[in-house]
């Protein structure tokens, strides 16, 4: 029983994150450090909440497998952000990778995103994995044809 009170915490559930990412989310290396695309976004970061917590149970590393999921690193909306394929369901959960706004698939806001080419390999990354269904963190999921509006919008990007 205190092996499982220190690896659960709150409401019972552990905090994961991608292993690049828990500098960020601890605090060494401040999310304000990241260079912004936008000068408006140090604005937007002095009136925002903290995102520094307070502990990681669980780094991800790229090939991880949790719980079914499969772990991989997609750098760019944020250095250390990873989707999560669980093969069993044919779901990617693939976090800021892509937005669904409307109905369409789009890349994350470009002022809160730390290095968009990179974001748009993720994107073609992601878009090459085995899945139907894309849930997105942004939007409404994508039931069934998930991989399909990946690839597609993925063919239309550049850079």
């Amino acid at each position: 029983m205190e092996r499982q009170r220190r690896w659960w915490i709150g409401g019972g559930l552990p905090v994961a994150a991608g292993r690049a990412e828990i500098p960020y989310i601890l605090g060494p290396a401040p999310y304000r450090r990241i260079e912004p695309n936008w000068w408006g976004y140090r604005l937007l970061q002095l009136s925002g909440p903290s995102l520094i917590g307070r502990n990681v149970q669980l780094p991800l590393d790229e090939g991880m497998v949790v719980d079914g999921m499969e772990v991989y690193h997609v750098p760019g909306h944020a250095p250390g952000m990873v989707a999560l394929l669980h093969r069993a369901d044919r779901a990617l959960i693939c976090a800021d990778v892509f937005m669904n706004s409307g109905g369409k698939l789009s890349e994350p806001i470009a002022v809160f995103t730390n290095d968009p080419a990179g974001n748009r390999q993720s994107m073609r990354k992601v878009a090459g994995l085995d899945f139907d269904h894309l849930l997105v963190s942004h939007g409404p999921p994508i039931m069934g044809e998930g991989k399909a509006r990946a690839q597609a919008f993925v063919a239309k990007l550049r850079g």
